[in-house]
């Protein structure tokens, strides 16, 4: 097995990785890492802000799995995720199919993707997408046809703290219709993600 490059604050990542400018403190910056299982929680408050008690959580997490490998692992069937053995599991199968998608057409941009989630879960974005120039995309995913201003709530969020880096807003869901919310969040369902 490998071992992993030390990393320490400052360090490029390739993946995983988000940057966003805070501007309460100045020009200090909020980076969040994350990978594929979870992140050292001693890394991540090394490169958090001013130890303001938003320091992401220590479950911090962005799954890449495939959703399909999963079903078959734990040996559930179309039906069984309708009944009692499997409902539990219908919304992490969507939310790891939806980063799976994310992730395949992030990396064909080059971007990185992460999750962040603040300590106590207080504040959490499901996906961010940050661009090779630095612009982040937000987006939560929810397992429902509509979408409530609760569910927008971290993404608005996220928008405060870095106005001038947010690209879009997203949040991906099981509907029919993509739309922009008057708040100006896009609502784009699975089946139209893409490039």
């Amino acid at each position: 097995m490998r071992t992993p490059a030390r990393e320490g604050p400052g360090t490029p990542r390739r993946h995983g990785h988000v940057e966003a400018s805070n501007p309460d403190l100045g020009s200090s910056r909020i980076r969040a890492t994350a990978s594929s299982t979870t992140t050292a929680y001693s890394r991540l408050i090394d490169a958090t802000t001013g130890r303001d008690g938003s320091q992401p959580a220590k479950t911090t997490t962005i799954a890449y799995r495939d959703p399909a490998l999963a079903v078959r692992l734990l040996d559930l069937s179309a039906a069984s995720l309708l009944g009692a053995a499997g409902v539990h599991m219908v919304g992490p199968l969507f939310e790891s199919l939806v980063t799976l998608g994310v992730r395949v057409l992030g990396q064909a941009a080059e971007a990185s993707v992460s999750h962040l989630r603040l300590r106590g879960g207080d504040r959490e974005v499901d996906l961010l997408v940050q661009g090779v120039d630095g612009q982040v995309l937000g987006i939560e995913v929810k397992l429902a046809p509509e979408v409530t201003n609760s569910d927008v709530w971290h993404l608005k969020w996220l928008r405060e703290q870095i106005p001038d880096r947010v690209a879009d807003l997203i949040v991906v869901t099981t509907g029919t219709t993509a739309y922009r919310r008057p708040d100006g969040i896009a609502v784009v369902p699975l089946a139209l993600l893409g490039p």
